[in-house]
């Protein structure tokens, strides 16, 4: 699991949160129609949640820097169950409104860049800052108009997929999708996806952040 990127302990022991629902969220506008095995846990998700595997819709927190890459953060903490969970989604700002293929980004993302990852993991307090057994994970990195690195495995919840690494112009997911549309009311994420292996592990993900709490940079 070391191959992967570890989130800093101190940013995760300064958010010691997890969101708990609420009844007034905004709704998505319809997404785009999507074939495959990861549509109808799309379809399942209120703005905010996220489904992995046999982890199925939790509520997460989400924020976005606007800027010419977008970054879009998606996280969930709980030290009561002992869980968390770190997304990541970074494209170029001309890629917003359009669908990547996640099976093969080379069609959209042409030469711009594209990356997502995520984090599963398990939680222990040890002293001040918290012990992590990160336990699920994947990556898809795009940039120079190839897949600079695309991997996966998750070992969680009683299900595991052994790790895997591919290679331009595979990626780790059979097939998926992934799409950040910009709205007068704020910043929308769909994406989801089935990551290649003897389970076919569904992964889906909704994010909503509104205008007012957009962080834009010029830097």
């Amino acid at each position: 699991m070391k191959k992967f990127l570890l989130l800093p302990l101190l940013a995760l022991a300064t958010c010691m949160f997890y969101s708990c629902g609420d009844d007034n969220e905004p709704e998505i506008k319809p997404e785009e129609e999507q074939n495959g095995a990861s549509a109808d846990a799309l379809k399942a998700l209120k703005p905010n949640q996220v489904t992995f595997g046999p982890w199925k819709n939790v509520d997460i927190v989400s924020e976005v820097s606007y800027g010419d890459i977008i970054f879009y953060k998606l996280r969930y903490y709980n030290l009561e169950k002992q869980m968390g969970m770190n997304t990541t989604v970074h494209i170029d700002k001309s890629l917003v409104g359009k669908t990547i293929d996640l099976a093969n980004p080379h069609k959209t993302v042409g030469d711009k860049t594209f990356e997502l990852s995520s984090q599963l993991f398990t939680i222990a307090i040890d002293g001040i800052y918290p012990d992590i057994d990160f336990g699920g994970a994947l990556m898809l990195s795009y940039s120079f108009g190839k897949v600079q690195m695309s991997q996966a495995t998750y070992s969680l919840f009683g299900t595991s997929v052994p790790y895997s690494e591919f290679s331009d112009p595979e990626t780790c997911f059979k097939e998926g999708s992934v799409t950040i549309t910009s709205k007068d009311e704020g910043i929308y994420l769909n994406f989801s996806g089935t990551l290649k292996g003897e389970k076919e592990m569904v992964v889906a993900l909704k994010g909503f952040v509104t205008t007012d709490e957009i962080k834009y940079y010029n830097y």
